[in-house]
């Protein structure tokens, strides 16, 4: 059999990329931090060798859909691989459950498991991003088994090692902070097993650096040990993208008072067709926390978005002059 070419692969062609073999590899970003260049490298020797995948900085995403791609270990012909792309999570025109639910029935048909799942997040965003929280969650979905999230990394893009040496960016301090970030989220969504996130620095405009070729070799390192995990059992039917909601309300004090009220000839006077409610100075208002969850969820029949009831998180007083 030929050795297939380097180039994008849809789901209907898929046969290809199972008959080449390999270790498989799906990587999840957000539009323009470096996900498809982190594929491309991948697949190269050297750094910038392959373009299968179109790398942008756009935050509209290039990748319309899941793709593959066979290939080499950074060109290591003893290592097959297959690198999967998907569309970026924070596209301006909305996060689409329905794209991770395309990538669920990819991944469903590869013959041979999956070996590694590749977050992709900027190195200088320095919080959990709602859209990796959503991927996140709908990832528990698909994959209902905790051995997957054995096979679950982190990849920080655009780490320039100008900015690891002047100290602006402390690796030990990302990897204890957003591993712990999903751990937490993990154990909400009800996986309870304790899995070390293992997470990578990369520089995604300059591969050749010193810094980046040792992180892709522990990358390399850590990708050999992984055992592959069945997608015969994947879920893709219906995603669920569960959220929490917050609101604040008041709850107004006993010395409120409620007229029918309003302004004529300057001068306040009682008049039917108005309701007013009037605070007192020095009112004492009461303000109430509460929280709901939001249930959306996307499958062959449409979307369709439910809620819980609001929960009291907390309440405090306040004094309206």
């Amino acid at each position: 059999m030929a050795e297939p070419a380097h180039r994008a692969y849809s789901k209907a062609e898929i046969s290809i990329l199972n008959a080449f073999g390999g270790r498989n590899i799906v990587a999840i970003g957000e539009s323009g931090h470096g996900k498809s260049s982190l594929l491309n490298r991948l697949l190269s020797r050297a750094a910038a060798e392959l373009k299968v995948f179109v790398e942008s900085d756009n935050p509209e995403s290039e990748t319309k859909q899941t793709v593959g791609c066979p290939g080499y270990l950074c060109g290591d012909r003893s290592r097959r691989i297959v690198v999967i792309d998907t569309p970026g999570i924070n596209d301006s025109r909305g996060f689409d459950a329905r794209n991770m639910e395309e990538m669920a029935e990819y991944l469903r048909g590869l013959s041979g498991g999956l070996h590694a799942v590749i977050l992709v997040l900027n190195v200088h965003n320095s919080r959990f991003d709602g859209n990796m929280q959503k991927v996140i969650r709908i990832l528990t979905t698909i994959f209902p088994t905790e051995a997957f999230w054995r096979n679950v990394c982190i990849v920080y893009t655009k780490s320039f090692d100008s900015c690891i040496a002047a100290g602006q960016i402390n690796r030990d301090e990302k990897r204890q902070l957003f591993g712990a970030h999903v751990q937490d989220l993990l154990r909400k969504c009800g996986v309870a097993a304790a899995v070390n996130t293992m997470s990578f620095f990369v520089d995604s405009h300059d591969f050749a650096s010193q810094n980046t070729r040792e992180e892709l070799d522990l990358f390399n390192g850590w990708l050999v040990t992984r055992e592959p995990v069945t997608t015969a059992d994947v879920q893709p039917g219906r995603i669920e993208v569960r959220e929490t909601e917050k609101r604040v309300r008041e709850v107004f004090a006993a010395d409120q008072v409620s007229i029918k009220s309003k302004l004529a000839g300057g001068f306040p006077r009682l008049f039917g067709a108005m309701n007013h409610r009037i605070v007192k100075d020095g009112t004492k208002v009461t303000l109430v926390e509460e929280e709901r969850e939001k249930i959306t969820s996307q499958g062959q029949f449409g979307e369709n978005t439910t809620y819980g009831d609001w929960r009291e998180l907390r309440r405090w007083e306040e004094h309206r002059k």
